[in-house]
């Protein structure tokens, strides 16, 4: 016979390995190990989730590292993470100040250009 607070417990069990499910998915798509993910999802849950939330991606920093060598830049390159000024940005074609996410500008209508998030540098 079930008791009043099982349904609870059922939930929090739920949630737990969905959390850690999830984890393994997030890092295998960020070019992170999934069995690491998996034994931190074990033991820390929802926490352990929001952790590989907050890493950066390994495989797009990776592509870009890709792009310079073949560019010219030699084997050597550093890939540093440019941290956003402000939430917004301006269009280029009228100067009016829209949302960094904004796709078009919400006074002339034109297309606007998306900044990057990372800045490819030659290793001295």
């Amino acid at each position: 016979m079930s008791e009043p607070g099982d349904g609870w417990i059922i939930l929090i069990i739920v949630s737990w390995i969905a959390s850690i499910f999830f984890a393994m998915s997030l890092a295998g798509y960020k070019g992170y190990n999934q069995a690491t993910a998996f034994l931190i999802g074990l033991f820390f849950g929802l926490v352990g989730l929001l952790y590989f939330v907050g890493l950066p991606d390994h495989k797009s920093q990776r592509y870009l590292r890709h792009l310079a060598e073949q560019s010219g830049y030699g084997e050597k390159v550093e890939i540093v993470e440019i941290p956003e000024e402000s939430p917004n940005k301006e269009c280029a074609a009228c100067g009016q100040s829209i949302p960094y996410e904004a796709k078009f500008c919400s006074k002339c209508g034109k297309p606007t250009e998306l900044r990057s998030t990372y800045q490819v540098y030659p290793a001295e």
